[in-house]
């Protein structure tokens, strides 16, 4: 698990010590499988484990071994489609390897990207994707006799019943030289030579190795009020990191109030530093309110929200920014509040659990909340007709 405390980023990771060697050892040729699935419910850590593999990957420095510099998230829609997430791959064998192995597909997909623009005839475009993913095959197959490739999907569930999701469990078994490793909500469903490895929450020794690394004092009944915090939290990473960090440092001294208080208790004093943005109780006014205002957008927007879409915002007085520009505004959310992340699309979103605790918890201080959710939906869809109808070509329509 990362977490962010004030303006400074630490990077901390605890546990999952049996998820890594695994991991280790598959990359170093020491397993029979072609794949390691790691499932799990939202908010269990996958995200960051993922990235601490591909940290703990570099650093043990394996020759011919090709490692991605970002996870594949195939939430994003442009890996929705077979040539999508063939692009992605290629980019990451490009970023890595002078040698052009995939030359023969970059002329396919730019003969597909015409037909596309050309309003060929469904049959056509049909026979094109089938060629170019032979050619990418190809260029997959000749890669692998000189290279090793780690290839990391992140949020597999997306597409796990879908052309997509199937492609890549079919199509994985035929390749060799290529470690997989695939995260998603769902248990696998394919067949091939897969090793299953849950994600499970944490544990109480996680909790106090956490609870160490976050420089935090607990006081005299620091070991209880852990048990307090992993027993409510039911070992999720992120309520329990929000509890180390955001809890009244009175209340972390208190196990048995916390011991008390039932779930829906639990959960909302989770989120009251959101509630005291909307007071302006922590930087400074404007820049709380504003702050507050965005959290509160991000959660109902659900990965689909970045600057442009909060500038509409801003232009329709339903922010008020008071001099931030909204790249900034994000930005600050980014580094300073670690369930805040940008995706490689540029798309800001919100991690999924702290998502639910603020649909949950704080929608519902608005009593008219339906009428200016309609609103805001109106925006949306008028922000992305707008996108749409400026796109360039068809591939970008249909990725937005």
């Amino acid at each position: 698990m990362s977490t962010k405390t004030g303006s400074v980023i630490e990077d901390q990771f605890v546990g999952r010590q049996e998820h890594l060697d695994e991991f280790t050892q598959f990359i170093q040729g020491q397993r029979d499988y072609q794949v390691l699935f790691i499932s799990g419910p939202g908010g269990i850590g996958k995200t960051w484990l993922l990235i601490k593999m591909m940290k703990v990957a570099r650093q043990h420095k394996l020759p011919d071994l090709i490692i991605p510099t970002d996870l594949i998230d195939m939430y994003s829609t442009a890996n929705h489609r077979i040539e999508g997430l063939q692009d992605h791959i290629v980019s990451i064998v490009s970023r890595n390897t002078d040698e052009a192995y995939f030359g023969s597909y970059i002329r396919a997909r730019h003969i597909l990207h015409i037909a596309y623009q050309e309003s060929y005839k469904d049959q056509e475009i049909t026979d094109l994707k089938n060629k170019a993913t032979e050619a990418f095959l190809d260029g997959l197959k000749h890669l692998t006799k000189e290279h090793k490739l780690l290839i990391i999907l992140d949020t597999f569930e997306k597409v796990q019943n879908t052309p997509v999701g199937q492609w890549v469990m079919a199509e994985m078994k035929h390749i060799s030289n290529i470690y997989w490793v695939i995260a998603s909500r769902e248990p696998w469903a394919g067949n091939g030579h897969v090793f299953l490895k849950p994600l499970q929450g944490f544990t109480n020794e996680d909790v106090i190795q956490y609870f160490i690394q976050a420089d935090m004092s607990g006081g005299e009944n620091l070991q209880q009020t852990l048990k307090e915090i992993l027993e409510k939290a039911n070992g999720h990473p992120l309520l329990i990191s929000l509890a180390i960090q955001w809890l009244d440092g009175e209340l972390l001294r208190k196990p048995e109030k916390i011991a008390s208080m039932s779930d829906d208790e639990f959960k909302a004093a989770l989120i009251e530093p959101i509630q005291q943005l909307g007071q302006g109780l922590l930087h400074n006014q404007n820049l709380d309110k504003a702050l507050y205002q965005t959290i509160l957008y991000l959660a109902y927007f659900n990965r689909r929200f970045n600057a442009d879409l909060l500038t509409r915002l801003v232009d329709k007085d339903l922010v008020r920014l008071e001099g931030w520009k909204p790249n900034a505004i994000l930005d600050f959310l980014e580094k300073n509040f670690f369930f805040v992340k940008t995706r490689p699309d540029t798309y800001v979103q919100l991690h999924d659990e702290m998502e639910v605790l603020v649909n949950q918890y704080e929608w519902p201080r608005y009593g008219s909340r339906t009428e200016f959710q309609k609103v805001l939906s109106k925006i949306a869809v008028d922000w992305y007709e707008g996108q749409i109808a400026r796109a360039n070509d068809e591939t970008t329509k249909m990725d937005l």
